[in-house]
Order: C-alpha cells, then sequence, then structure tokens
C-alpha cells in the first residue's frame, strides 16, 4: 500500500479543484493548499505535470460519463475556429488539446501574426464581439495579447504570437499544441 507525499496530496487535491470548480492550476495550487491547512506554512507546490496526471485520474474515476463528450465538443468547436481563421495559422493549446478539456474548459488557439489589428478587423467585419485582454505567454515569458469570443458558451481565446517568435512546441517530450490537421486526427481516433 502507497502512501501519498504532501506533493501529491496537494496535487490530488488541486486536480479535484479543477476538475469541479473550473479553477486554473495557479489557483487551484493556493486553495489546495488553504483547504489543507497549510497556507500558512512553507511548503512545496507540485508542478502542473503532476496535477495534470491527477485530473486525468480524477476525470475518469469520476466524471467518464461526461468529461470525454464534452471534450469532444470542444475540439470540435476549436476545429470550426481554427478553420475560420487559418490565415493566422491557427494552433490548440491546452486543456481541449491536451485531453483534459471539461465543461469549465475554455478553447485556447495561438494564432500567428505580425499584426494584432487585423485580427481585430476581420473579426469587426465578421460581426464577431470580442474582448481584447492578455494570456500568460507559453514558455512563461510573461503575458501576450489576446482575444476572446463565446460560442456555444465557450470562451475562445485567441493568444496572438509574433509569426516569427511562436512558442517552444514540445516541453518534457510533450507536444505543447498542434494544427488542426492534428487536432482532426484526435477527432478521427476520438483520444
Amino acid at each position: 500500500m502507497s502512501t501519498l507525499t504532501l506533493i501529491d496530496e496537494i496535487a490530488a487535491c488541486a486536480a479535484c479543484l479543477i476538475a469541479e470548480e473550473g479553477l486554473d492550476y495557479v489557483a487551484a495550487k493556493k486553495k489546495a493548499v488553504k483547504q489543507m491547512g497549510l497556507a500558512k506554512k512553507r511548503v512545496s507546490l507540485p508542478d502542473n505535470d503532476l496535477i495534470e496526471q491527477y485530473l486525468r485520474e480524477y476525470q475518469a474515476q469520476y466524471q467518464s460519463d461526461t468529461q470525454p463528450q464534452e471534450l469532444l465538443r470542444l475540439r470540435h468547436l476549436a476545429v470550426v475556429w481554427m478553420e475560420r481563421l487559418a490565415a493566422y495559422h491557427p494552433h490548440i493549446t491546452g486543456a481541449v488539446w491536451n485531453g483534459t478539456g471539461s465543461e469549465h474548459s475554455a478553447v485556447y488557439l495561438i494564432l500567428l501574426t505580425d499584426d494584432e489589428k487585423m485580427l481585430e478587423i476581420e473579426l469587426l467585419n465578421r460581426g464577431v464581439n470580442f474582448s481584447i485582454t492578455e494570456t500568460p505567454h507559453l514558455d512563461g515569458k510573461g503575458f501576450i495579447p489576446a482575444l476572446v469570443v463565446e460560442e456555444q458558451d465557450v470562451p475562445v481565446v485567441l493568444a496572438l504570437y509574433p509569426r516569427r517568435k511562436p512558442p517552444v512546441r514540445i516541453r518534457n517530450g510533450q507536444l505543447r499544441y498542434g494544427n488542426t490537421a492534428a487536432l482532426s486526427a484526435l477527432l478521427t481516433s476520438r483520444v
């Protein structure tokens, strides 16, 4: 019988918060530490990969009747937006790409452009409402501009990266994002 380390316990609690409340990883770690009565103690926090591992386990055990269908819906929505914005060489990242997407997830798309205003003009010309915001850079280099549109009650985050400086594609041997063909292949295989 194995016992969980404190880092594992924090990761498992954070995963539950992500699955049930839709918190992001940073907020889930903070809330997990607080719920466990460790807020005033100096503790090491789990990395996102460990939390994702526990999130997958949680979803398989407690959300297997709903999460796969919701993931499928989100991936189809992502393909629609990727096809609409093909001129910006879209790539999908985040929970919808890695398979942990759920009812709380946004669709995160990476778009490559050297002129952010062109996308804004294109969306306005199509009659698409959007908000302007920032989102964390995938490589941890601060924040980048982003537009957020809503479709089917799902936020679609359009992260705007310069064409000449897209984010690093592979981390820890894992593909961090994929193009329309890669996402379509996932839909075909239903992974």
